[in-house]
């Protein structure tokens, strides 16, 4: 007679809703990150120039 062996594993996964706004302008470039709450996560500003994407 066999027995079956079982594994029961359980994992809670969370998950956060996160909204990313880029402001494009001609000297620079600003992106924002801000979670569903409204609170900033975080913030980089890129400069621009003529020989940056050469």
């Amino acid at each position: 007679m066999s027995t079956a062996h079982f594994c029961r594993f359980e994992r809670q996964v969370r998950m956060r809703v996160i909204t990313i706004g880029i402001d494009l302008h001609k000297s620079s470039h600003t992106a924002v990150a801000i979670e569903a709450g409204g609170h900033k996560i975080g913030q980089r500003r890129f400069i621009v120039s003529a020989g940056t994407f050469g």
